[in-house]
């Protein structure tokens, strides 16, 4: 079942994680938050789509991806897509410009301060919460 909720965009949403990050999502419930695969294979995105029943975006790469969560201001962005390093930065600046939250399953300890170093989210006036709940 997917809800009615709020759109909730699952970057890498054609791999095995992404794909239970959106399975678990649309078992929330009629008024559950809508899970939107984000892949970068079109094939693959097509058959996880009509597999699912979830919409889905097409996004080749981080800009890509950056660039569709700003035009479609979902109200999370969950990132499964990797290396951290390299993903994290864009989608983040993007999600502070569309006013989504970010959230990602990175264990890479490179990637956490190339996010907190720059100042970027007091910069637009947001905030960080690290994995132990620390607000930054």
């Amino acid at each position: 079942m997917v809800g009615t909720g709020v759109d909730v965009f699952v970057l890498g949403g054609t791999g095995r994680t992404g794909r239970a990050v959106a399975d678990a999502l649309a078992q929330q419930g009629p008024d559950g938050p809508v899970p939107v695969l984000v892949g970068r294979d079109r094939e693959r995105l097509a058959t996880a789509g009509r597999e699912s029943g979830f919409r889905t975006v097409l996004a080749t790469g981080p800009r890509e991806m950056a660039a569709a969560v700003r035009e479609a201001r979902p109200a999370v962005v969950v990132n499964t897509v990797g290396p951290f390093t390299t993903t994290a930065g864009p989608l983040v600046e993007a999600c502070l410009a569309a006013g989504s939250d970010y959230v990602d399953i990175a264990d890479d300890v490179a990637a956490v301060p190339a996010l907190l170093g720059p100042g970027l989210a007091e910069s637009v006036g947001g905030e960080f919460v690290d994995a132990e709940g620390a607000r930054r």
